[in-house]
């Protein structure tokens, strides 16, 4: 029941299931009663239905995103809601279907006790449609979320140069060409699994950016050490360290140098050789990381360097 259309097919059918079964049962045993039966039938499988409609499958809806506990004390509610709805137009149907006064009361209770089984079956196998139609939707619209963020990660003019940049190299160096895929294939694994998480490395932060800056055809970013950041087990925001740099790599074309260090307690990301106070990358990063500067983190710039810090 993704759509609309098959919640109306899905009754279509148990009309059509309900309609007929039963009066298919009624030929095997006395097929001259069909004729006589079959109104009535439809009248009550459409009186039970219409009721389903507009009083359970309201009230189900409405508790669709309870607690499961909820939803089956809901759905008890609902089967007693609709049966109350059809005591009085059931004991008309009665009244017009058992012409014999002494039966109409066993009657009345077997029309009751069909209606009951069939409203439980109904409402149970809503609910499990509705469910399944939420956590479909779910699903879509998270994928679609990681989509979005992926297009809103990967700048389409970067990967239209890597693209060209490598598509060059295959004429020239057929191995240069080769890591030249791979860094980009890296980075696009790398940039969709942090689309995911809430904190990544700073190794891997750093890793990207390396595999970025093979990529790139401006500026130069120099990591010291990588190997021992990698074995740091200290975590930032995704893409924070990466749009920073990727930042700084397009406005400032002299190289840049970056250093690790843990000193009292903090951890410092030091990047060095930053001629001049970038204010306008670094209130973009204060804004767009807002929650994690806001748990002690800092980014300062003194002396021509840019500096990433937080606690341990």
């Amino acid at each position: 029941m993704r759509r609309l259309t098959d919640y109306w097919l899905a009754q279509l059918l148990i009309f059509i299931l309900l309609t007929t079964l039963p009066l298919i049962a009624l030929s095997v045993v006395e097929a001259e009663k069909i004729l006589a039966y079959t109104h009535d039938w439809l009248i009550f499988v459409i009186m039970n239905l219409m009721a389903l409609h507009f009083v359970a499958r309201k009230k189900i809806v409405k508790n669709k995103n309870a607690s499961n506990i909820k939803k089956l004390f809901n759905i008890l509610f609902s089967i007693v809601l609709t049966n109350l709805v059809l005591l009085a137009p059931l004991y008309l149907l009665t009244m017009l279907w058992a012409l014999d006064v002494s039966n109409r009361d066993k009657f009345y209770s077997v029309l009751i006790a069909i209606s009951v089984n069939m409203h439980f079956i109904w409402c149970i196998g809503y609910q499990m449609a509705l469910s399944a139609r939420e956590k479909s939707k779910l699903e879509k619209d998270n994928q679609k979320l990681n989509l979005k963020i992926l297009a809103q990660q990967i700048q389409p003019e970067f990967l239209y140069q890597s693209l060209d940049n490598i598509e060059e190299l295959i004429e020239q160096d057929e191995e240069l060409a080769s890591n030249a895929i791979t860094d980009l294939a890296e980075l696009l694994r790398y940039k969709l699994k942090a689309s995911k998480l809430d904190n990544v490395l700073i190794g891997e932060e750093l890793q990207a950016v390396k595999h970025m800056q093979c990529l790139a055809n401006s500026g130069e970013i120099n990591i010291i050490d990588l190997p021992h950041i990698l074995e740091q087990n200290i975590t930032v925001p995704p893409l924070c360290i990466y749009h920073l740099l990727t930042l700084l790599n397009q406005k400032i074309a002299s190289p840049l140098f970056i250093s690790f260090q843990i000193e009292q307690g903090k951890w410092y990301l030091i990047i060095s050789d930053v001629l001049t106070s970038p204010r306008l990358i670094r209130r973009k990063i204060l804004k767009q990381y807002e929650m994690f500067f806001r748990q002690d983190a800092e980014l300062t710039y003194i002396n021509q360097q840019l500096i990433l810090s937080a606690k341990l």
